[in-house]
């Protein structure tokens, strides 16, 4: 069943990291944005200089760009950020595999972040094509491919 935040926008039911335990489930109210924020980006400083963190940390900004699309208050953007997300995690596997990636996508997250904060959604929206864009042409990189951008 779905409850309503503080702010008054709809909770979604916990997700499965939820009941597990593994997630604090902002979704659904259970722990503010700004805490969930804080400890994700606390896990991908960490993930960001582990040699061989890149998948966790691709997984790690997925489920942020997953809530940060909840908190947006447009069901429909929400889906739509969350199919495209997932369609993206591979080649976002890839394109974050190197440390200096991470590093840099850690900084764009922190920026976005303090977007979020101030509802700065063009702001948002900028750094989230510059970090999907350097992604992208990363992965293609790697891929031998010529850069998509």
């Amino acid at each position: 069943s779905r409850s309503s935040r503080a702010d008054g926008t709809e909770a979604s039911p916990a997700c499965a990291l939820a009941e597990l335990g593994r997630c604090g489930a902002p979704c659904t109210g259970a722990q503010s944005l700004d805490a969930y924020t804080a400890i994700a980006a606390s896990a991908q400083d960490a993930l960001a200089d582990v040699p061989d963190g890149g998948d966790a940390y691709a997984e790690t900004t997925h489920r942020l760009i997953l809530i940060s699309a909840r908190f947006a208050g447009n069901e429909r953007l929400r889906r739509m950020i969350a199919a495209l997300s997932l369609q993206s995690l591979r080649y976002s596997k890839l394109g974050l595999a190197s440390t200096q990636r991470r590093r840099s996508s850690v900084k764009l997250w922190k920026q976005a972040s303090k977007a979020l904060e101030r509802g700065d959604v063009e702001q948002m929206v900028q750094l989230a094509r510059q970090r999907t864009e350097a992604s992208a042409d990363e992965a293609a990189r790697l891929l031998g491919g010529a850069t998509p951008s």
